[in-house]
């Protein structure tokens, strides 16, 4: 199952919860007293209030567990699958790749039926949240670096079946490579791979 929180704005009271549990919580052993995780939250200038309806949300989601601590106080664990989100997380911010001139591009073609729309949208959803841009229907372009993480993506949505994945050369169109990143950026709401190659191949070099 994908726990990533694609709900989450960023720098809402969710996605301030999910930073502090991924900085804090997992060199606490992975459990946190619901006090200490409130004090954490009031540091960043969150209200009591909302630090305990964040906590209540993410609970929800099957992120955090209840426990009670070795000192007798509520608290929560993170969820055993919980791992692999804030590992993501992890390579995102603090492995950032840029992509270059010679790196290989991922694509990821696929067919899903409209008995499975729901795996269809989620997939979307996933595409769109690791930084992909949609080229045309059931075909979407991602740096070649994230291709293990389109990988689980796909099997964590139990499409993988339905699903072909190719790592290629820069793509070759009509026109600009910058301006075919731009219309999948659009597709995309503007994703991070489409916004850094529009940057990069707009530059007079690659005219």
């Amino acid at each position: 199952m994908i726990l990533d929180d694609l709900d989450s704005r960023p720098g809402s009271t969710t996605s301030l919860l999910r930073t502090v549990v991924g900085l804090y919580v997992r060199d606490l052993g992975g459990a946190v007293a619901v006090a200490d995780l409130v004090d954490l939250l009031g540091a960043l200038g969150v209200p009591p209030a909302g630090a305990r309806s964040a906590v209540s949300r993410v609970k929800a989601k099957g992120r955090l567990v209840p426990v009670t601590l070795d000192d007798g106080r509520a608290g929560y664990r993170l969820a055993p699958d919980a791992g692999p989100m804030l590992a993501r997380g992890d390579r995102r911010i603090f492995g950032y790749r840029q992509q270059g001139d010679d790196d290989p591009w991922c694509l990821v073609s696929y067919s899903l039926p409209e008995e499975r729309r729901d795996a269809r949208h989620q997939l979307r959803r996933h595409l769109a949240w690791i930084g992909a841009g949609s080229v045309a229907d059931g075909l979407w372009i991602t740096p070649g670096h994230l291709v293990d993480e389109v990988e689980e993506i796909l099997v964590a949505l139990e499409v993988r079946d339905a699903a072909t994945v190719f790592l290629a050369g820069a793509p070759r169109g009509a026109g600009a490579f910058a301006h075919a990143a731009g219309r999948w950026g659009g597709r995309a709401r503007g994703c991070r791979c489409c916004r850094a190659a529009r940057a990069r191949w707009a530059s007079p070099k690659h005219r």
